[in-house]
């Protein structure tokens, strides 16, 4: 490992390493800050000068079609990030209604697994990067074609008159555009995008509310909650996208293995059901408490901040029980919507995990594959967008799954038909 900084990387650096090599591992941390320059492995070396002599491998055309990613660390990483994803609807499901007190509590035990479970994931998703090399096939394309430009600049220099060599130094010149092309690359293209990523703000929020419920304070800052977690799984939902991406663009990575990408494509079906029935479940807390929020502007002595303190029981249960009743419930007074299913069947209140969580990917899996077409809003604007969100990313997923599955019958056509003319 070695540091230097970013303006002053030069040839004479590269020369006391002697055989400088990357296999993606390059942070650029932008400005006159430290370049974290990470080798171990030989899919890509520059061979330097070391006491004015040339490595013979230099003189040599770099292998423009070689692939040296293995398509098993791929799906590793594509496995990983699945897992993460479907541990994620733990941050949601850690809250729960207290009916008794008429309350919206937390689950520590659940709460704490969700914490800890993203941290390790997410570490160990980094550790896969550092050792896979962080871009994938895209960089690979990227990196080949400098390869190729810097050893067209050395055949190109090696032809001309000496002292013209003598005046300029194509090496240190294409080292130097190699080290700035990188540095854009990354900065631009995926350093903030990883940073965004990884940003720990569900165990934040959560660890604040573990310590003290009342830190919500108001039904705001769980919608806020919400948001944040919904805007961060679009990053994460892209790390598998780019892995998925590279393996099916490179089939003969996989060889005649592209059957894998069907069960992953339909693993992210299943990931994209989990979620949505986690996001149902929290936004029917939402519509609960939004429900008292309503019985309390028609009651004296009501508190509405009373609903995150579990601590005190306060006597007009009787009217929110009236206002939002579980049986029977009157659509003039409050309308739940397609959040009525989760508040008849106790399903917010439940302590059992599995079943809380069974049920609401059943709701997720049945209202996705149909579209939403079965599901009934009220005439609040947040619950409409919900639903057709819904509806949007069954559509989407539907596409998604039969174009993948219509590429991978094109492809076994097609390496069909060339193995008949092999044969013929």
């Amino acid at each position: 490992m070695g540091f230097f900084p970013v303006d002053h990387v030069t040839l004479e650096h590269l020369k006391l390493i002697g055989q400088f090599s990357i296999n993606g591992h390059v942070l650029f941390f932008g400005g006159s800050t430290a370049a974290l320059i990470l080798w171990y492995q030989d899919s890509f070396r520059f061979s330097c000068l070391r006491n004015g002599t040339r490595n013979d491998t230099e003189e040599q055309a770099p292998e423009v079609g070689k692939v040296t990613f293995p398509w098993d660390w791929n799906i590793i990483i594509i496995l990983v990030r699945m897992i993460a994803l479907s541990l994620e609807p733990l941050f949601l499901y850690g809250l729960m209604i207290n009916e008794y007190k008429k309350c919206v509590e937390i689950d520590k035990k659940l709460g704490i697994t969700a914490i800890v479970s993203r941290s390790f994931l997410d570490i160990s998703y980094l550790v896969l990067r550092f050792h896979t090399g962080f871009l994938g096939n895209q960089f690979r394309k990227y990196r080949r074609k400098l390869k190729n430009k810097l050893h067209a600049e050395k055949k190109g220099a090696a032809s001309r008159p000496t002292e013209t060599m003598a005046s300029t130094d194509p090496i240190d010149s294409s080292h130097s555009t190699l080290v700035k092309d990188l540095r854009k690359y990354f900065l631009h293209q995926h350093l903030l995008f990883d940073i965004l990523v990884f940003l720990p703000i569900p165990q934040v929020v959560m660890l604040c509310i573990l310590l003290d419920v009342r830190a919500m304070k108001s039904l705001k800052t769980l919608q806020i909650l919400n948001i944040f977690i919904f805007f961060q799984y679009w990053p994460r939902v892209f790390q598998i996208y780019l892995p998925r991406k590279d393996l099916g663009s490179n089939h003969e990575i996989l060889g005649g293995r592209l059957w894998v990408l069907g069960p992953l494509d339909f693993f992210l079906y299943i990931i994209a059901g989990h979620v949505l029935g986690a996001f149902w479940y929290c936004f029917s807390i939402q519509r609960t408490v939004a429900c008292w929020y309503r019985a309390c502007e028609n009651h004296d002595g009501c508190v509405r901040n009373s609903f995150y303190y579990c601590d005190h029981n306060f006597g007009y249960h009787s009217a929110l029980d009236d206002f939002c009743p579980k049986n029977m419930p009157n659509a003039e007074l409050f309308d739940f919507g397609v959040y009525l299913d989760a508040h008849q069947s106790y399903i917010l209140e439940s302590k059992n995990i599995p079943q809380k969580i069974f049920y609401c990917f059943c709701w997720g899996m049945r209202n996705l594959s149909s579209f939403g077409s079965n599901l009934r809003t009220s005439n609040d604007v947040w619950e409409n967008c919900f639903v057709l969100c819904v509806t949007i990313f069954g559509l989407l997923l539907f596409l998604y799954y039969m174009g993948n599955f219509q590429i991978y019958l094109q492809r076994r056509i097609t390496s069909k038909s060339n193995a008949e003319d092999v044969s013929n």
